[in-house]
């Protein structure tokens, strides 16, 4: 799922040229068609681990370890449509926002045109069928970084814009004005163990195409089995399918955990997944709400 690339190279981003070229040529960082982020791991000299993420029909680009475990979140949450990162700002806005604060915008290293500002995550959510795309801005940002720009603040007027703290707030006004809703994420916000398991229940293999009805059958024999036997730990369980041929345990595992990505069984994440929990320490999920009555249906992938 996670492609981690140590050390990209290729041409970084300079020029007014080459930013106009991809903003315009490229069209990255439009709203309209299929996304492309404005900055690939390559544009840039990242202080973090960059990495490719698998998303849907494409690759993210995510600049730190701390972005890509905000991304996969996202990911997670149920009611997010779509993510875009590195997405870039409207540079007669930041400018304007930058004269405003009484600092320098920052500048192409080639040229000394503007260059674009862009904010890490921008995300669509619905919550409900009925209800409207909410539209959300979200910064990633290491606290040590928040601390390190504090100190390096006393005494400087009218700076480029490196302060961490100060490009922050002109993302915060950008976004104000557009009125839509900023937040700031860091490292201390996540939950270490969560991550983890978001991480291993994203990235359990789908069933291959063909085995859509062999993977049916065991999913639902699999949730049967944990709501009948809610003491028995994983490893213990044997539904139906385990019993009528040579399967290894390892099968079991990997539908309990593929019912929870499909979000068929729920449980609680700041605990480390395990294949000796009991079974009682799962309870049905939002997608299981129409097998309730039924030991059988044609559906059951489809809906997640």
């Amino acid at each position: 799922m996670e492609m981690l690339v140590p050390n990209p190279k290729r041409a970084r981003i300079t020029t007014e040229k080459q930013v106009t070229r991809k903003l315009k040529a490229e069209k990255r960082g439009s709203l309209e068609g299929d996304y492309k982020p404005f900055l690939l791991i390559h544009d840039f000299t990242s202080i973090g681990r960059v990495s490719r993420v698998k998303y849907r029909d494409r690759e993210a680009h995510m600049m730190s370890d701390l972005e890509t475990a905000v991304f996969q979140e996202l990911m997670w949450h149920p009611n997010v449509v779509e993510i875009r990162e590195q997405f870039p700002l409207e540079r007669d806005v930041t400018k304007r926002i930058a004269d405003e604060m009484g600092i320098n915008h920052p500048k192409l290293s080639g040229d000394g045109g503007l260059l674009p500002m862009t904010s890490d995550f921008v995300v669509d959510f619905r919550f409900g069928p009925d209800e409207p795309l909410v539209r959300r801005a979200v910064a990633v940002k290491p606290v040590s970084a928040l601390r390190r720009s504090v100190k390096e603040r006393p005494g400087k007027t009218n700076t480029q814009v490196t302060n961490t703290i100060d490009r922050l707030e002109v993302e915060r006004r950008y976004w104000a004005e557009k009125n839509c809703g900023w937040y700031l994420v860091t490292d201390e916000d996540a939950c270490k163990v969560r991550k983890v398991n978001i991480e291993l229940l994203l990235g359990t293999e789908d069933p291959e195409a063909g085995e859509g009805d062999l993977w049916t059958d065991r999913l639902i024999q699999t949730y049967l089995e944990m709501q009948a036997k809610p003491k028995a730990r994983i490893l213990e369980l044997r539904p139906p399918f385990m019993r009528a041929g040579n399967i290894q345990v390892e099968t079991v595992v990997r539908a309990v955990r593929l019912l929870c990505k499909y979000r068929f069984l729920e449980f609680d994440m700041s605990r480390l997944f395990s294949s000796g929990m009991m079974a009682e320490q799962f309870a049905p999920g939002p997608s299981a709400a129409p097998f309730a009555t039924t030991a059988s249906n044609d559906r059951f992938l489809d809906a997640a």
